[in-house]
């Protein structure tokens, strides 16, 4: 089935434009998902990286015009969408996938693959099997698994990203 956005080229855009509710819809979703995607310690249930997930919260109210006084960013709503539409879309993953393959089999390029055990927006427990079987496959396809964050570890620790990512980009 075609969608709207396929059809006419600009849809999205114009959507986003002149629809204010479509960009608070996108901006509330967004933020839901904010919440979800930072780790929570799995017996308390309670967020382990708090005060980050506040700040980042507290960025991304401004960023969507939450605040009194505060222009909303005239772009990121449509762009979320865009992405979420174009590029993040369940029936395009596979073919994302393949493509990471394809790189993998194809290239020298080393890839740094960093994943939150407590990750839930792209759930860890169900997925981690298939990762280290990649891992397992390709020599250029380093996985590191981060305990105790989440699917925002940039947001939750980004010096434990930086730890993991800079001799990596040394060696």
């Amino acid at each position: 089935m075609a969608r709207v956005a396929d059809m006419i080229p600009g849809t999205l855009t114009y959507i986003m434009k002149k629809v204010p509710a479509a960009r608070a819809i996108v901006g509330d979703s967004y933020m839901e998902a904010g919440e979800i995607a930072f780790a929570r310690h799995p017996e308390t249930k309670k967020t382990i990286y708090a005060a980050e997930q506040q700040a980042k919260k507290d960025v991304d109210n401004v960023l969507f015009g939450k605040v009194k006084g505060k222009k909303e960013h005239p772009f990121l709503a449509a762009s979320i969408l865009g992405i979420n539409c174009q590029t993040l879309r369940e029936d395009l993953l596979e073919g994302h996938r393949k493509m990471l393959l394809e790189v993998l089999k194809t290239t020298e390029s080393e890839v740094l693959f960093v994943w939150g055990n407590l990750d839930k927006t792209i759930p860890f427990e169900e997925n981690i099997a298939k990762v280290r079987k990649w891992a397992e496959e390709f020599d250029n396809l380093k996985l590191d698994v981060q305990d105790n964050f989440g699917h925002e570890l940039f947001f939750e620790s980004s010096d434990q990203v930086a730890k993991v990512a800079i001799p990596f980009l040394d060696a």
